[in-house]
């Protein structure tokens, strides 16, 4: 990752235009035309490429002469012309490209791979730096600069807007616009071949321009990279994101999360906050540019009338938010002033004829409770004062005021006067109650990110030391053996190696030595039959809670096993706790490979219990300390029935496997994939029932992304801005950024 030469990107001294008389597309007359009106104060530069023949063999292009170097040049032309033109510009010292045009309209995906390869080689002997194919241009309001297509001119202000789609972005613009919201930079980022997205993202890092970053993508590559740079924006900058395509990426069938979820997990342990909805990305946008940080996560709701403030605290409490309490001298103030007797409670119901006066009375009194941090106002039409009069007179008070309040005008034509003069006043202005708690929840989750951003799990778990010379010499002899899979032996070596127990089966000659082996592991129990020739056979009876069921089970499993190997007898029956002894659920942890984040540790349901769709596994990027796991169980809502010290403790035992196994992950790069399922949960430890994990030898480079979020991954494999750029392989359709480089250390 680096960020040389972007510069000549973001603070041009100079911008061209370069296109083809005969192109068709207006894209570079868009382009020339928003630069001139942006009052852009350098030299702006209109270049032709004209086609010249050498020996009637082929079609070559060649540019007009140009007095001064353009810094940037926005190159408007036929896709094979690309790179002829963007090696004249680096050859005469131009270090930035924005290829405007789209290649999907022209081009196969052979052509359009074939394309990329030969932009890259093109620039790459100058360290020029390119945007795009596709990208539509971008805007740096703080110094006049629209090299763009857009066809709203965006006001300066502190957020940064970085998108993947072109409509988007105008979308926002235009919102935007109508709520007098600025912006420090917008980029449209195209097929990003050399700038990615954490590439924008290193520079906004460090830029002073920027106080708020807004993210619309579809995916990325190059977990680590992308990781690193996510990280580094979020630590003193909001970040928040909307992710679209999420529907299209999916997760390989066996996976109990799907690849959003990967993502959701990734992006909240960078410290960003994610949004759904396109309404809500424009909600977003206004809240980063007036929202202040709050001290306390809860918040105060006032309503003219019982029926919407008592919604609005449905909405909040059903979506995780806290009620503030109001204390009682705030009560007492609140009953002189609007001479009525007030319970002590949240939502606090005005009175229905309540005036502009007392309206800003009662918000005053309540942002001086000691307890109330942020406030929400919800306002219906009334015959008794006017709603722009109640706006103005709250406007007053929230101008005095250093806490967050959320305005909400409820109603249609009446409450648009309203919210228009909430929003002159730079108020938090909204239509009703659920978007105004969305954008103050984005504010909570925000500070919780950061919290989870700020930690940093240490190169060993506290109080416990694994024994990494078994574990290894364990993996070591299953790669020479040839193996994928370790053996139930040796994965119950592995996890003992981390402290994690795994449980082994109770063998039994007979059925009356099964009965005996069930008393004295105590019911309920699992039973599964061992056939002779070491056979395999799957079938499992579960939940037996006496000896008739054992013996009701032999039966069964023996009818099955005369179906499926004919002739073969029984050798030994095998016997194993059927659920943990605590009463907590069994639960199904395990290790997946994502494709881009690389290692993920998942959490949810055993197997064979009933799933009940997307969200039911919780995921997280190791490395976790015992912070980190906590978050993960909060989230998976482990053992919620169960209460006081039980649970404590039984959360205690699951956090340390958490940890131990995260450790595991950091220690065995061989470790690939790992299935606890069923795992119990006693208040003395965990135990897996049943084990599964797969190794592969290490190769360098086979994973790309190997624990992404490690504190180690941003200090490995790093490479020097000048070695990045002059290292592209034009062989690479992607410019290397499927390649690791870090740059930065976490916090």
């Amino acid at each position: 990752m680096t960020i040389r030469n972007l510069e000549f990107l973001f603070r041009p001294r100079s911008v061209a235009i370069v296109a083809e008389p005969d192109e068709p597309s207006r894209y570079a007359e868009v382009v020339l035309r928003n630069l001139g009106a942006g009052g852009f104060s350098g030299p702006l530069i209109s270049v032709t490429a004209r086609k010249a023949w050498r020996f009637a063999i082929g079609t070559h292009v060649r540019l007009d002469g140009l007095d001064v170097v353009p810094d940037l040049a926005v190159v408007c032309a036929a896709p094979d012309h690309v790179p002829q033109i963007i090696s004249q510009l680096g050859a005469r010292g131009t270090r930035a490209v924005i290829v405007g045009m789209s290649l999907r309209d022209r081009m196969n995906s052979l052509q359009i791979v074939a394309a990329h390869k030969a932009i890259l080689a093109a620039a790459q002997p100058y360290l020029l730096r390119v945007l795009g194919p596709g990208s539509g241009g971008l805007l740096v309001p703080p110094n006049a600069l629209n090299a763009s297509v857009a066809p709203i001119v965006a006001r300066p202000g502190k957020i940064a807007l970085l998108t993947q789609s072109a409509s988007i972005t105008a979308a926002v613009l235009d919102r935007a616009d109508s709520k007098g919201i600025g912006f420090s930079l917008v980029l449209h980022l195209g097929a990003s071949i050399d700038i990615d997205l954490a590439d924008a993202l290193d520079w906004l890092a460090a830029d002073p321009d920027t106080g708020s970053i807004l993210v619309q993508f579809d995916a990325i590559t190059g977990g680590r990279k992308f990781m690193s740079a996510a990280r580094a924006a979020a630590r003193n900058k909001p970040v928040v994101y909307l992710r679209s395509g999420r529907m299209a990426s999916r997760q390989p069938a066996s996976e109990p999360f799907t690849a959003s979820e990967v993502y959701a997990a990734a992006l909240r342990r960078a410290g960003w906050v994610r949004i759904d909805t396109l309404g809500d990305l424009f909600e977003a946008a206004e809240a980063m540019a007036r929202v202040r940080s709050l001290r306390v996560e809860r918040l105060t709701i006032l309503a003219n009338g019982h029926g919407l403030g008592r919604i609005a605290a449905d909405t909040l409490l059903a979506s995780g938010g806290q009620l503030a309490t109001l204390s009682k001298d705030t009560l007492k103030r609140l009953g002189e002033r609007l001479q009525m007797r007030l319970t002590a409670s949240n939502p606090l119901a005005l009175p229905a004829n309540i005036s502009a006066e007392n309206w800003a009375a009662a918000l005053a009194a309540v942002l001086d409770d000691r307890d109330t941090d942020s406030v929400l106002t919800v306002c219906s039409p009334s015959p008794f004062a006017q709603s722009t009069a109640i706006a103005a007179a709250l406007c007053k008070v929230i101008k005095d005021s250093g806490r967050n309040v959320f305005t909400c005008w409820v109603g249609g034509t009446a409450m648009l006067e309203a919210q228009r003069i909430a929003a002159a006043h730079g108020v938090l202005s909204h239509d009703s109650p659920g978007k105004a708690i969305a954008v103050f929840l984005g504010i909570v989750d925000y500070q919780r990110n950061r919290r989870l951003l700020m930690q940093m799990p240490p190169s060993q778990t506290d109080g416990f030391s694994p024994d990494t010379t078994a574990a290894r010499t364990v993996v070591a002899e299953a790669i020479a053996a040839g193996m994928e899979t370790l053996t139930p032996v040796q994965a119950r070596r592995l996890l003992h190696a981390y402290g994690i127990d795994s449980a082994e089966y109770q063998l039994a000659r007979n059925i009356d030595a099964a009965i005996r082996s069930a008393d004295d592991i105590g019911y309920p129990v699992d039973l599964g039959l061992v056939l002779a020739n070491a056979l395999p056979f799957a079938a499992l009876a579960s939940g037996l809670r006496s000896p008739a069921d054992i013996h009701a089970a032999v039966r069964d499993l023996r009818r099955i096993a005369k179906t499926q190997h004919p002739g073969q007898r029984v050798s030994n029956y095998l016997l194993r706790p059927s659920a943990a002894r605590s009463g907590a659920p069994a639960l199904r942890l395990g290790v997946a490979d994502d494709p881009v984040f690389g290692p993920v540790i998942f959490l949810g349901p055993a197997a064979a219990a009933k799933r009940s769709g997307e969200g039911a596994f919780v995921v997280a990027l190791p490395p976790l300390n015992p912070t980190l796991a906590q978050d993960l169980l909060a989230r998976s809502h482990f053992a919620e029935e169960l209460g006081g010290n039980e649970r404590a403790a039984l959360e205690s035992a699951l956090r340390t496997a958490l940890v131990r196994l995260s450790q595991l992950l950091s220690d065995i790069d061989e470790v690939l994939g790992v299935e606890l399922n069923p795992l119990h949960v006693e208040t003395s430890g965990v135990l897996a029932l049943n084990t599964r994990i797969r190794i592969e030898k290490k190769r360098p480079q086979a994973r790309p992304a190997t624990l992404c979020d490690s504190p180690l991954s941003a200090r490995t494999g790093a490479a020097s801005g000048l070695e990045r750029s002059a290292a592209v392989d034009p062989s690479d359709p992607t410019g290397g950024r499927n390649r690791t480089r870090q740059s930065h250390s976490l916090p």
